[in-house]
């Protein structure tokens, strides 16, 4: 270890036990912020430090992301399923969660597709998505789909309907 350089007394400068050199404390992560207690490697070094690990240990890092990806994927299906099997569809009554679809109120504030919600993010993401939504069957999240995008076969649905009572 190197000596402590002339006018640290107030202790602006930390060393760092892997470069071996004496650099501004602002240069030093902290290791427990509420204790306010700082690591013993330099930012640089720490940057250094954690590749270099990954590197050599890349295998374990990416198995236990999997494993975390299969956890959290599971933990989001099991809640949709509970949300579906708490929540019947808001036109027929519905109940069965397997025709059972999420539908967003407000296309506008909808970020992604719930599905991809369930794959791909976590749970706090996904009841925030869920909570934009109206629960509705396939059958008529579609009728309603047609209907609010002006679809060509609904209104031909309801102009055959419309000559049909004139007659």
């Amino acid at each position: 270890m190197t000596a402590l350089p002339v006018g640290n007394a107030d202790n602006r400068l930390r060393h760092c036990s892997r470069c071996d050199s004496w650099k501004p404390v602002d240069d030093f992560p902290y290791k427990d912020r509420r204790r306010g207690t700082l690591r013993s490697y330099c930012r640089e070094c720490c940057r250094q430090y954690g590749r270099e690990h990954y590197r050599q240990n890349r295998s374990a890092y990416l198995k236990r992301a999997r494993k975390r990806r299969v956890r959290d994927r599971n933990a989001c299906q099991l809640f949709a399923y509970d949300y579906l099997m708490a929540h019947p569809c808001v036109d027929c009554g519905e109940d069965d969660p397997i025709v059972l679809d999420f539908d967003h109120i407000d296309p506008t504030t909808k970020s992604a597709e719930v599905s991809s919600f369930i794959r791909q993010q976590n749970l706090v993401g996904l009841t925030a998505e869920i909570g934009k939504c109206e629960v509705r069957c396939a059958n008529d999240h579609r009728r309603k789909t047609a209907r609010d995008l002006g679809y060509a076969r609904w209104l031909a649905k309801d102009e055959y309907n419309s000559n049909e009572t004139r007659e």
